[in-house]
């Protein structure tokens, strides 16, 4: 039940989040490190991965988090998605080895870049603009849908059914 309540909750954040990424190009990080939180707790007390698996896991993504901040590539907001990107992708995984979870965070990562670019010439155009490499893109809503699309198929693989 309380995943449930945990999908909702990110769900609503993720499109709240989505939202503000396309007005303001900026991404609020206290709730999506609070739910990054929530569900580092989850994974944790689940059983479903060794907490040596976490804590690699967990390391992998920090690492990838500070190359991706210090190097300026995205914003803070953008790189706590990436961070909550990587717990989604556990959960959805539900206890599968390595190479799963990997390819999970890696073809989820690439669909939500896609998706964010495909948002982004739709936003442009309907600005009248034109994108270009130079263009803040904004990176939250191609991620969001992928963070949604993989907490659904984790409800009904497992709790709805």
């Amino acid at each position: 039940m309380e995943v449930m309540l945990f999908a909702i909750v990110t769900a609503i954040c993720l499109v709240l989040a989505s939202f503000e990424d396309l007005r303001e190009r900026m991404v609020y990080t206290a709730p999506i490190i609070a739910i990054h939180i929530m569900w580092g707790v989850y994974l944790w007390t689940s059983g479903m991965y060794t907490e040596r698996f976490l804590v690699c896991f967990w390391i992998i993504q920090m690492l990838i988090y500070i190359t991706l901040n210090c190097m300026s590539i995205w914003g803070g907001g953008d790189c706590d998605l990436y961070m909550l990107l990587g717990d989604i992708c556990l959960v959805t995984c539900n206890g599968a080895n390595v190479t799963i979870v990997g390819m999970c965070v890696c073809i989820s990562l690439a669909a939500g870049l896609i998706l964010s670019i495909i948002i982004g010439r739709f936003e442009f155009a309907c600005k009248g603009e034109v994108l270009e490499k130079d263009s803040g893109l904004a990176v939250a809503p191609g991620m969001a849908v992928v963070m949604i699309v993989l907490l659904i198929k984790f409800l009904i693989g497992t709790v709805i059914v």
